[in-house]
């Protein structure tokens, strides 16, 4: 199963604090700026990013020194991730870090940032937002999918033992969370490397005779026994790769003699 990575949606406690906020008595933004990030935040909420953008890009433009212009920020961000407008989003959420005083906000305008880089494949910059924020979260949702996505961006680069650590991590503290199977599963994978797998049995003979078909089409096609959503199943895999990029590369060309191919872990 694939998952998306959390950072652009998983920020409803930050957002549910916003009202709090902006009861403060620390705000610099009058009575009508205050309702109107919040009737943005709203707009957000039901999935109306232009509305809740007309008026965040109001704010933005009249009230750039306002103590809370970080909070406008961030939410233009989410608004313009939502929309697929990477590129705007990343410079508001980068623009959130730099004015805002809250130290929630900055985090979760980072975590942002790495799901956007997740997003787009960029991998090692999203590994080297992560390795920043994790450290920074408290232990409870939603940093067990935020390990989760470090995990697999860390695979991708090829940094094996630190994603076994926060598939590891996921598997300590978050062990009843529905992240938890998917965790397990990366986990299981005991190999330094991707591979592309080819099928599965569960069957070991049927495995046997699947080896011995690819590799009289050429391809390095081994068999191991490794579970599957619970159950042990002997998978046939073909090749070694060590970042994702390589095994990706592979794999379309696998793909035109099986086009059910798929990497893995």
């Amino acid at each position: 199963m694939k998952r998306s990575p959390r950072g652009l949606e998983g920020t409803a406690v930050l957002m549910a604090g916003l009202a709090a906020w902006l009861a403060g008595g620390c705000s610099q933004f009058g009575p009508a700026e205050k309702e109107a990030l919040t009737l943005a935040n709203q707009s957000y909420a039901r999935g109306d990013v232009n509305a809740a953008c007309a008026k965040l890009d109001r704010l933005i433009a009249e009230h750039e020194d306002a103590v809370e212009i970080g909070e406008a920020y961030y939410l233009r961000g989410l608004c313009r991730a939502k929309a697929r407008q990477y590129g705007p989003a990343a410079r508001d959420f980068e623009a959130a870090i730099k004015k805002s005083r809250r130290d929630d906000l900055s985090l979760c305008a980072r975590i942002s940032l790495a799901s956007l880089a997740f997003q787009r494949g960029d991998w090692d910059e999203a590994v080297d937002y992560y390795e920043k924020v994790l450290p920074a979260m408290a232990a409870k949702p939603p940093k067990d999918e935020v390990l989760y996505a470090a995990g697999l961006a860390m695979q991708r680069v090829g940094k094996w033992r630190e994603a076994t650590l926060c598939f590891a991590e996921i598997l300590n503290r978050f062990r009843e969370r529905p992240i938890a199977a998917d965790a397990r599963r990366k986990a299981s994978w005991p190999h330094p490397y991707f591979a592309i797998q080819l099928g599965a049995f569960r069957d070991s003979t049927n495995a046997a005779r699947d080896v011995q078909t690819w590799r009289s089409r050429n391809l390095d096609a081994s068999q191991e026994a490794l579970p599957i959503q619970g159950q042990a199943m002997w998978v046939v895999t073909a090749g070694r790769y060590r970042t994702y990029a390589e095994a990706n590369e592979a794999l379309q060309q696998v793909k035109k003699l099986q086009p059910n191919a798929m990497i893995v872990p």
